[in-house]
């Protein structure tokens, strides 16, 4: 698993949130094989942090989908599994994340960009000038 020095760490990590109408039945696939919906209420007992639970209440959000996202198991990621990746990744982090750092991620991907913010932790990142210009960038925008 490629994660910080001092060993993986659990917090919110986006990969694939689905947003379903109520009533509706999860089907899944190979990339599902676990998926398990909860209601907005179940999420304090996924020892879901008060952040989690604000950005679950935002307008326009579906806090069962967001629910069942977070019962999702993470597959490991390694860098067999990374030197895959064939498209160009942008990797934005600041230097006082607690994921970082990212070298060994932007080693592992064989078409990387590393963009490190100075004086940047993991939540400041987003709203940081750089990260959004170098994105925008990335983009082409």
């Amino acid at each position: 698993m490629v994660g910080p020095p001092h060993g993986p760490h659990l917090h919110l990590d986006v990969r694939y949130l689905a947003v379903a109408p109520p009533g509706a039945v999860p089907v899944g696939n190979h990339e599902s094989l676990d998926l398990r919906w909860v209601t907005y209420d179940q999420l304090p007992g996924l020892g879901v942090d008060g952040g989690v639970l604000r950005l679950a209440r935002a307008a326009g959000n579906d806090p069962a989908s967001l629910a069942a996202f977070l019962r999702r198991p993470a597959p490991a990621l390694d860098e067999q599994a990374l030197a895959r990746v064939t498209c160009p990744v942008l990797l934005v982090i600041g230097d006082r994340d607690f994921s970082g750092p990212a070298d060994r991620l932007a080693a592992a991907l064989p078409d990387a960009e590393l963009v490190v913010l100075r004086g940047v932790d993991h939540f400041a990142a987003p709203r940081d000038f750089t990260c959004i210009d170098r994105s925008l960038d990335f983009l082409d925008a």
